[in-house]
């Protein structure tokens, strides 16, 4: 459960500085108007669409292994759970078994033929 966690967190750390980077760059570059910088705005608003679907396209991506990552996680998880349980109702069919003694004199017997 801990590795969805960190995947989580990393996410929202990765969201958080993208956030932070972007204002940090749009306030230095409204400070520095140049014939450059405007030019590379130009280009880039002519790029947007692209810009848009390449975006898309890598966030559809990061969740979809985000996605698997935490259902193998939660799976993994729900195994060793229903073992752990499955485990406690083994050991107390064992314990009925050795408490029978029909069942003890047919071991008894089953490993004396194997013995044999």
């Amino acid at each position: 459960m801990s590795d969805h966690t960190d995947i989580e967190r990393e996410i929202f750390r990765g969201i958080q500085q993208a956030i932070g980077d972007a204002v940090k760059n749009h306030l230095a570059q409204s400070y520095k108007e140049t014939p450059l910088s405007r030019l590379v705005e130009k280009v880039m608003s002519q790029r947007t669409g692209e810009l848009e679907s390449i975006l898309n396209d890598a966030v559809t991506q990061a969740f979809g292994e985000f996605r698997d990552q935490l259902k193998n996680a939660a799976a993994h998880k729900l195994a060793r759970t229903l073992i752990s349980k499955v485990e406690g109702e083994i050991e107390k069919r064992a314990n009925e078994l050795r408490a029978d003694p029909g069942f003890r004199a047919r071991l008894t017997l089953a490993i004396q033929d194997a013995l044999k």
